[in-house]
């Protein structure tokens, strides 16, 4: 199977990309909106808890013997009486002038301050000389005296930023350390669902792959609604293709059966002319070969599919022991290094009829002994021959070529052999072995 390109994610990178991002997106906004809340939260807490100091301010507020309104002794909150506690007021009257300041101000310097009108309220930032920011809230009254005549006063209480920002970098860290946990668990569990989803998918693949390497006939029927169909469809292509193949076979077959009847029959003319009488018996001979060639052409199956590996030490051993009987009178010693390990992914015809071409040669040329071995996916044929010329190697391998006009055959067998394995993708080369005597190298596809 080709390997897709590295550029092109797969589809659990793709899902694992696209739900990831999805998260993160999801996450982040509910985390913001979270954050927002609590923030307003807090700062709604702060300002009612600010208006609330303000009217205990207001019932506890009273004018002393100078005619200034001032908050007695003790103050309505202990934080007013506290340096650096965070909660400071202030009393201002209607010509801006500060006429009263909780003890917690001492040393504070908030700058100019102004007056709000009789009964609105205000918001505002202070920040003191410390940079110390302060959430201020205002609230004006006119405030009758006892003369009668009425004056103007504005009342502030205000308290540091820190103490809402405080809890709201709390909240903030707890938060995201929370989603952040959440984040890895709910990828690790998307992990998981992926790998169970996409498990159909993976053995998908995987069978497609046993189906080129030959290691399975046909797709299982037991995939989810989805994948089942492509494998429905897959099967039925895979048969219409096993029977269009079967019938190219037979009509190959026929037609060279159909050829070999009118062959014999222009086999027994003779006439008076010796020289087209012998051309005449040559060109029904390279007819008779070329029917041969055709009729072993259209009994190879050829690559398939559906052709399943299958082991090399069987068909040697039934090859051999048949030769050894053929040839019994030259007592050929023929050693099968081979283990049941070695495959090829071969139609067992085709692989009968490579070995038997191949094995018939060399039991034909070699003086005493002929060792077939293999080596990953190189079958070996040695023999103790007189070999095969160097010029004459790549001839030999061509229809109608032989090597020695005065050993019998048809000049064939070879280039049968060389066809069969040239369809499925392979190779035969011949070279000289230590011994002197032929060496056949037969390589097919992993």
């Amino acid at each position: 199977m080709d390997r897709v390109s590295s550029k092109v994610l797969s589809l659990r990178r793709r899902l694992v990309i696209t739900a990831g991002i999805v998260l993160l997106v999801f996450l982040g906004a509910t985390g913001l909106v979270l954050d927002r809340s609590f923030v307003r939260s807090a700062h709604t807490a702060q300002q009612d808890r600010l208006d609330g100091y303000l009217f205990a301010m207001l019932a506890s507020a009273e004018f002393n013997a100078e005619g200034m309104l001032v908050l007695p002794e003790p103050m309505p909150e202990p934080r007013l009486r506290r340096i650096d506690s965070g909660l400071i007021a202030f009393i201002v009257r209607d010509n801006d002038r500060m006429q009263w300041r909780s003890q917690s101000m001492l040393g504070m310097d908030v700058g100019d301050v102004s007056v709000v009108e009789a009964g609105l309220w205000r918001s505002s930032r202070l920040v003191d000389r410390g940079s110390t920011a302060f959430a201020a809230r205002s609230f004006g009254v006119t405030w009758v005296a006892d003369d009668e005549s009425e004056r103007a006063f504005t009342l502030t209480i205000a308290e540091s930023e820190r103490g809402v920002n405080a809890p709201i970098q709390e909240f903030r860290a707890n938060l995201w350390a929370a989603f952040a946990s959440v984040s890895l668990l709910l990828v690790a569990l998307q992990g998981v669902v992926l790998s169970w989803g996409l498990r159909p998918l993976k053995g998908f693949a995987h069978e497609v792959q046993a189906l080129e390497q030959g290691t399975r006939a046909r797709m299982h029927d037991d995939y989810p609604a989805e994948l089942a169909p492509l494998a429905n469809n897959l099967n039925a292509l895979l048969d219409r293709d096993e029977q269009q193949l079967a019938r190219h076979r037979d009509a190959l077959s026929d037609l060279a059966h159909s050829l070999k009847t009118p062959l014999a029959l222009l086999a027994t003319v003779r006439t008076d002319n010796h020289d087209t009488e012998k051309l005449l018996t040559q060109q029904i001979d390279n007819m008779n070969r070329i029917v041969e060639y055709q009729l072993t052409r259209a009994r190879s199956a050829g690559p398939n599919p559906r052709t399943v590996r299958i082991e090399l030490l069987p068909v040697a051993k039934k090859i051999g022991d048949a030769l050894s009987r053929l040839y019994h009178d030259k007592a050929i010693d023929l050693a099968l290094d081979v283990s049941a390990q070695d495959c090829v992914r071969v139609e067992s015809g085709d692989l009968m009829e490579i070995l038997g071409n191949v094995l018939d040669n060399a039991f034909k040329w070699a003086h005493s002994s002929v060792r077939v071995s293999m080596e990953e996916s190189v079958i070996r044929i040695d023999d103790d021959g007189p070999g095969v010329p160097a010029g004459q190697r790549e001839a030999v391998l061509r229809r109608g070529e032989r090597a020695d006009e005065q050993v019998p055959g048809h000049g064939i067998g070879l280039a049968t052999v060389a066809s069969i394995i040239a369809h499925y993708g392979g190779s035969i080369s011949i070279e000289g072995n230590p011994s002197g005597g032929a060496r056949i190298l037969i390589t097919f596809p992993t």
